[in-house]
């Protein structure tokens, strides 16, 4: 049990936060309550936060860390009550491609928008830009900035004669 900060009101973990849709969470849900355990008991033995077991019994898969966490939170918690974790993790990866393909339905950022395909850094034309400003620096370099060359000096014998 928990304060809820803003009613000053207990709360408990175990209450369904979001929507109550069917998947992996809510069979791992009934699961822990038909094992009569509470939220409390399966994070202090699987060492997973409560928020995140949250998240996984009420399927918000958005909130949960990187994917091979979430894998590792669900095959802990499976293991923990009893169930086979390769059939647990089956039915996440369906219901993962589920909403995968559910989500390309829905709006996001770039509807509508046409997306570029980037392309690599160093392409054939930043190289030959850098080749040709390259060259021009060197060119600018040897003409304006380098030192002047010392004047030949004048042999010593000049139209057959010898100066002095």
């Amino acid at each position: 049990m928990g304060k809820d900060a803003k009613h000053n009101k207990s709360v408990r973990h175990d209450q369904l936060d979001g929507d109550n849709r069917p998947g992996v969470g809510t069979f791992l849900q009934k699961e822990r309550l038909k094992k009569q355990l509470s939220l409390e008991d399966v994070a202090q033995q699987t060492c997973i936060h409560i928020t995140t077991l949250c998240n996984i019994e009420n399927n918000v898969w958005e909130k949960m860390p990187a994917e091979v966490f979430a894998r590792g939170f669900i095959k802990l918690y499976a293991d923990l009550l009893g169930l086979d974790k390769h059939d647990v993790l089956e039915q996440y990866d369906r219901e993962k491609s589920c909403d995968d393909e559910n989500e390309d339905d829905k709006d996001d950022f770039f509807y509508g928008e046409k997306i570029t395909v980037s392309r690599p850094f160093f392409d054939l034309r930043k190289c030959l830009l850098f080749f040709f400003l390259l060259v021009l620096f060197g060119l600018g370099y040897y003409f304006f900035l380098s030192p002047p060359s010392p004047e030949p000096e004048t042999p010593p014998f000049i139209n057959g004669s010898v100066h002095e």
